[in-house]
């Protein structure tokens, strides 16, 4: 009888949530990116800094930060290639020189673009400059 009762409860109330879609068409445009690797070394925001991102507009512009610096500018991507022109505040933050101008290289000589999954890969010449993610939130239906 409890046996019963119990599947008789599951039954019931085990369907009463809503099913979670996922989005599978993310975009370049309309996500944040927030790197993940960049020149084949691993990326890891520090507790001082906020972790670098950069984020594309339909309008054709972008914005993006590296840790101490704002990236901005402008990007024009088709099906996989991509031409950024980028420009960079100069504000000064000890020990992270180095890896914002390499950020910025990697933006600005990047030629191609891929999209698989929930990640953005940058390459120049056929070769991964740099690694994004996003997160896509679940739609509750």
């Amino acid at each position: 009888m409890r046996l019963f009762v119990l599947l008789s409860f599951i039954t019931i109330f085990g369907g009463c949530t809503a099913p979670i879609k996922y989005d599978s068409t993310v975009t370049l445009e309309g996500n944040i990116w927030n790197l993940s690797e960049l020149y084949g070394k691993e990326y890891f925001p520090s507790a001082e800094h906020d972790p670098a991102y950069i984020e594309f507009f339909s309008d054709g512009s972008f914005f993006g930060f590296g840790a101490c610096n704002e990236y901005f500018g402008r990007y024009e991507a088709s099906a996989s290639s991509i031409k950024i022109e980028s420009n960079m505040t100069a504000k000064g933050c000890e020990g992270m020189l180095e890896f914002e101008l390499d950020l910025g290289s990697a933006l600005l000589t990047a030629d191609e673009y891929v999209i698989k999954g929930e990640e953005l890969y940058l390459y120049r010449d056929s070769k991964i400059i740099a690694k994004f993610f996003t997160v896509i939130t679940p739609e509750l239906n």
